[in-house]
């Protein structure tokens, strides 16, 4: 019966324990006080040990405990004639059980925190700076050892290869007068020993001179138009069916833009010379009038003469050769800096003009 009895007292004891841990303990770790976090227990241990000879004064459990159930292991409350021996012994066997941990404030936790990212940053930003230099000083000798490995007869080869040394060298200089970029800083920069070396390669280096090619002078265009095409035997008027051969004279014309016109009229030694050279400048200026009207050409494009019979290309004494010398020569001159280029008008092809474009409709039809 008395060992029932012990048996009865235990459980009770248990249960009451926890009864006092849910209402006593927890409540007073779990709720924040002073503006500090709660403190939530990470394990919970009930050792049983031998009954004390005396009671403990003001012991918290053990007095929850007589109030909740009118046990009473001890006898009355006495004080321990020995302060400094443990009375209560803490379970040995939860000591490992328990987490090793140091309190810091928040405050100083954030602290720690803080450095912490800022050495990680401060790692990150050496690594990518490290990176960049080496990457900037890789492409540097790759452009040296380039331009080196470039045979010195090929020219075109070694003058791209000095042009891409000039862009590199072009770089330095601006980080040397206008500061690193920061991708490159940190102390990591190395351009700046390379700087004067590729100067003065660049400076070491000498195209060849090549003899120019000389140009062959441009020859005048002529154009040449029969007048018994244009006019009728001693007129000066355009005949209605000459629209054919002045379209072809323009086309060639507009197909040569900014170049000067000298449109030069011709006869043959039949008749009077005064009354001859007269005729072939009046047949020159009714041409370039028509040119005008039509093409839309500037009239200081133009110079118009008369030679008459002075200039023959055949003999006078046949008709043919007669008909031969009966001619409106057009000269198309280049590099001629007094003739301006027509201005391009949007919708109007550069060597067609409106007019010109009817001209062309009516003769197709």
């Amino acid at each position: 019966m008395a060992e029932q009895a012990a048996r009865f007292q235990c459980g009770v004891e248990l249960t009451s324990w926890a009864g006092w841990m849910q209402a006593g303990v927890l409540p007073a770790c779990l709720t924040p006080e002073y503006a500090l976090p709660p403190c939530p227990p990470q394990a919970m241990a009930l050792t049983f040990v031998p009954a004390l000879p005396q009671r403990l004064t003001g012991h918290l459990w053990q007095q929850w405990l007589q109030t909740q159930t009118a046990l009473n292991s001890a006898g009355d409350p006495v004080s321990s004639p020995d302060t400094r021996r443990p009375v209560l012994p803490f379970p040995d066997p939860v000591w490992p059980l328990l987490p090793v941990r140091s309190w810091q404030p928040a405050g100083l936790r954030a602290l720690r925190r803080a450095l912490g990212l800022f050495l990680l940053a401060g790692m990150t930003a050496l690594g990518c700076s490290a990176w960049y230099n080496r990457q900037e000083l890789r492409q540097v000798d790759d452009d040296w050892q380039h331009y080196h490995a470039v045979a010195m007869t090929d020219a075109r080869g070694r003058a791209q290869a000095v042009a891409v040394l000039r862009d590199d060298a072009g770089r330095l200089e601006e980080y040397d007068r206008n500061g690193v970029p920061w991708r490159l800083g940190l102390g990591l920069y190395q351009g700046a020993r390379l700087r004067l070396p590729l100067q003065a390669a660049i400076a070491r280096y000498h195209p060849e001179h090549r003899e120019k090619t000389p140009v062959a002078p441009r020859v005048p265009q002529t154009i040449s138009l029969n007048s018994l095409a244009l006019f009728d035997v001693g007129q000066a008027t355009l005949k209605p069916g000459s629209t054919p051969e002045l379209i072809n004279a323009l086309i060639n014309i507009r197909a040569k833009p900014g170049r000067m016109i000298f449109i030069t009229g011709h006869t043959d030694a039949t008749g009077n010379a005064a009354k001859n050279q007269a005729l072939s400048l009046a047949r020159a200026e009714a041409v370039r009038d028509w040119l005008l009207q039509t093409g839309a050409l500037s009239p200081a494009c133009f110079v118009v003469q008369g030679d008459g019979a002075t200039r023959p290309i055949a003999t006078n004494t046949t008709a043919a050769g007669r008909a031969a010398n009966r001619r409106v020569e057009i000269r198309l001159i280049p590099n001629a800096v007094a003739c301006p280029r027509p201005p391009t008008v949007p919708g109007v092809s550069a060597t067609t003009s409106p007019r010109l474009a009817t001209s062309l409709t009516q003769q197709q039809e």
